[in-house]
């Protein structure tokens, strides 16, 4: 079962060896590719060939390069993820809009709700009622952003009243760096299903 997170930071060079991922700096180690998720390419002095990358792939681990600032930026995933990919991408194409917001409407009742439990154990003299309230009053398509109010809310209980989402400080680095990894392992389990990423219910790629 993969469970491991492989974050490749230093120089290193790396090799494939009797289905090893073989790692090569100061040190040696050898990590059995069936327990790697996730490989996550830090450092752009990272030496490895095509043929470690195309095994990466054909046992679904999911590679994530970065960017000079360190936040994922590329994903390399298999282009052809599920035996019946062309038949679920037509199908995708014909969802009628009111199942796109059904669907919409059903994530982010979801998000709410695992919003309130994050709430609950960080801050658990916090009164979970709006949170409920949120969450039992989303509309099709979320179109009185029922998620936009309880962000609001929630980022400030986290993280205090003057905080603001997008600035440009560490804590909204750190969430940025986390969305990327979560955005990327929900990519590639949409393509492993055989269905585009770039064809959303809601937000397009």
């Amino acid at each position: 079962m993969a469970f491991r997170t492989v974050i490749l930071s230093k120089d290193s060079k790396i090799s494939l060896r009797m289905k090893h991922l073989v790692v090569k700096n100061e040190n040696l180690v050898r990590i059995p590719i069936h327990e790697i998720s996730t490989v996550i390419i830090e450092n752009p002095n990272i030496l490895m060939s095509g043929h470690i990358l195309n095994a990466l792939t054909e046992s679904k681990v999911l590679v994530i390069l970065c960017d000079k600032y360190h936040l994922p930026s590329t994903i390399i995933e298999p282009i052809y993820g599920h035996h019946r990919q062309s038949k679920n991408i037509k199908k995708q194409i014909k969802w009628t809009m009111d199942k796109a917001d059904f669907l919409w409407k059903r994530i982010i009742e979801e998000k709410i709700r695992n919003q309130s439990k994050v709430l609950n154990y960080y801050v658990p003299e916090y009164d979970l009622d709006s949170f409920k309230k949120y969450s039992k009053s989303v509309e099709l398509g979320d179109i009185s952003n029922r998620e936009g109010h309880a962000a609001k809310v929630y980022f400030r209980q986290l993280f205090g009243d003057d905080f603001i989402r997008h600035y440009d400080d560490i804590e909204n680095v750190c969430l940025n760096y986390g969305y990327a990894l979560i955005s990327s392992a929900i990519s590639r389990s949409i393509k492993s299903k055989g269905y585009l990423t770039e064809v959303g219910i809601k937000h397009m790629s």
